[in-house]
């Protein structure tokens, strides 16, 4: 668990570590709630940008899953298809 402050502008600041873990940005935005008398934010993920560049399908998002076991899980998948 980290400690935070509230400071004079009512600003705080959270910790490098949890903003990784949860692979949000800098400017990012929240819905802001009290749930049991708790604080609560809840980013609010932003629409992946698709456009074509060269005749390609381009879908500019960030991944929220481990990219090296998605590829190699996906490699699996085609060659069980293959092997088939």
């Amino acid at each position: 668990m980290e400690l935070v402050t509230l400071d004079r502008s009512r600003c705080i600041q959270i910790p490098e570590t949890l903003l990784e873990q949860l692979g949000i940005e800098y400017d990012s935005q929240f819905q802001v709630e009290v749930q049991d008398g708790k604080l609560v934010l809840n980013p609010i993920k932003e629409e992946p940008k698709v456009y074509y560049e060269n005749d390609v399908l381009v879908v500019d998002s960030q991944l929220l899953v481990n990219t090296e076991a998605f590829i190699e899980e996906l490699r699996q998948e085609r060659m069980n298809e293959l092997m088939l």
